[in-house]
């Protein structure tokens, strides 16, 4: 059977290694709610639960399944009890490739076997979504650019966005923009474009930054009247009211997309993001959450980021700084997180740091200055600004 025009996944049933009445109950109704979890994201073409328990019990070839299914990747695993205790591992295959992508496991006290179920169904579809996002974009960095699919296409956009680059920025509008020749209301397509220009708000590349936000915003807009349940074009508009620092809008977006599906990383994270501005004592545990549950995901360093940015606002300098240099050790040349350490390291007193990083910084955001900064960084509160910039202006970053 061919490949849908999207991943595909199929869950299949959980072996039951114990053999217990209970264990075989959590096991099956894991595999329902996953199924069912992973259904949510639009992104995704997922095998219905009854073609795939037509596999219970037989010996599978996961190469096999994938052919006669039309999906790229299983998702397999096993659920195990002794006493109180229950282990269940999960791991995601790309059944075209027979190789491995992610593998988990995760023990668990049986204080309430229902809890227990679902909060393995939100971590294993909070872990899967992404990864199989993050192996798309993955494989399509290497392709020819003339030879992509559409699909392709959106994953190799995606891939230049990740890099946090001007020149990226419009590499990524121009793949898309032969992404949108072939399917002129793609949503997906035209929410990416949205964040192209977000970025470019953010740091001022390409066009004065009013212009770049009003671009992402009627972008993103458009993206929703195309497809107005789709997922992506409901978190891309959030991002770009949310740097045009309309906070209490952008959250409203995202916490449509969590109603509609809980597990949905992204818009997790996202809402972290804008609540850190807005002083809200929730955005921490978002941030947390999102990059704990969803390591892959393309925003994790920008989760990191911004609680780094929690804690500089609430002046505590080494925290802050350990935060942006974790969340660069997964983004490298994200800017945002280098000015973050900047400022830092400027306010720490470490100044000969904080000029070294200031010439990374000055190598992906040549033109950057405190200005920039004060447009592009969604402050709502001027003292927590004030004290941003200050620190930038203490190595040199011009007004």
């Amino acid at each position: 059977m061919p490949l849908a025009d999207k991943p595909s996944i199929v869950v299949l049933p959980f072996d039951d290694m114990s053999k217990d009445a209970d264990s075989g109950f959590l096991a099956d109704g894991l595999v329902e709610d996953v199924t069912t979890a992973l259904s949510r994201f639009r992104s995704l073409f997922v095998i219905a639960r009854n073609t795939a328990f037509s596999y219970r019990g037989k010996a599978i070839n996961v190469a096999d399944v994938g052919r006669e299914l039309g999906v790229q990747y299983v998702l397999e695993g096993s659920v195990r009890r002794a006493g109180d205790r229950v282990r269940v591992t999960a791991q995601l295959i790309d059944a075209t490739a027979d190789r491995h992508i992610w593998a988990e496991k995760y023990d668990r006290n049986l204080d309430d076997i229902f809890a227990i179920q679902d909060e393995l169904t939100q971590a294993i579809a909070m872990a899967v979504a992404p990864s199989i996002r993050a192996e798309e974009i993955t494989a399509s960095a290497d392709r020819d650019p003339g030879s992509l699919s559409l699909r392709e296409k959106l994953a190799r956009a995606w891939w230049h966005l990740q890099r946090y680059t001007a020149e990226d920025g419009e590499a990524a509008r121009a793949v898309l923009t032969s992404a949108l020749e072939e399917s002129p209301r793609n949503a997906t397509a035209l929410a990416f474009i949205a964040q192209s220009y977000v970025f470019d708000g953010l740091y001022g590349w390409g066009r004065p930054q009013p212009e770049s936000i009003r671009l992402a915003i009627e972008t993103a807009t458009q993206a929703l009247m195309c497809d107005p349940d789709d997922e992506n074009a409901q978190v891309h508009l959030a991002i770009a009211l949310f740097i045009a620092k309309q906070h209490s809008e952008a959250a409203r977006h995202l916490e449509r997309v969590l109603e509609s599906n809980p597990n949905h990383a992204t818009a997790m994270g996202s809402l972290g993001m804008v609540l850190t501005y807005m002083h809200d004592h929730r955005a921490d545990t978002l941030l947390k959450r999102a990059a704990r549950l969803s390591p892959r995901d393309v925003w994790t360093s920008m989760f990191v980021g911004h609680r780094g940015m929690i804690a500089f606002i609430k002046g505590d300098d080494e925290t802050a700084l350990s935060y942006f240099r974790e969340g660069l050790r997964i983004a490298p040349r994200n800017a945002s997180l280098l000015r973050g350490e900047v400022t830092a390291l400027a306010h720490l007193g470490r100044l000969v740091e904080a000029k070294d990083c200031y010439a990374r910084l000055l190598e992906v955001a040549p033109g950057v200055t405190q200005t920039i900064t004060r447009n592009g960084v969604m402050f709502v509160y001027e003292a927590d600004a004030s004290r941003f910039c200050e620190g930038l202006g203490r190595v040199g970053m011009p007004e």
